[in-house]
């Protein structure tokens, strides 16, 4: 993830080897926080909600955990099958 300003925030693909970088796509406005599915789509959370981006697609809204009192979503894990989504976030007046 490199932060080309405070607006400009991109998930990038780095060769190491080349020690070039491709973007891949701009992140969620102010948010660094993304987990890989096995499928190649990415993850992000905003708020209450999770978000999905495949590859020539844009930004899709997934879930919306706010019923369950889940805002503020922070960090992201994904099952290595793919099977199961972990989520750090915050609750409501804590």
């Amino acid at each position: 993830m490199r932060k080309v300003s405070d607006e400009e925030w991109w998930i990038e693909r780095l060769d190491p080897g080349a020690g070039t970088s491709e973007r891949i796509t701009r992140t969620l406005p102010g948010r660094e926080d993304y987990a890989w599915t096995p499928e190649g789509e990415i993850l992000m959370g905003d708020g209450s909600r999770l978000y999905a981006r495949s590859e020539g697609s844009e930004w899709t809204e997934i879930a919306d955990f706010s019923d369950l009192g889940v805002e503020g979503i922070s960090r992201l894990a994904v099952s290595p099958d793919g099977s199961r989504i972990a989520l750090v976030a915050n609750r409501p007046g804590g």
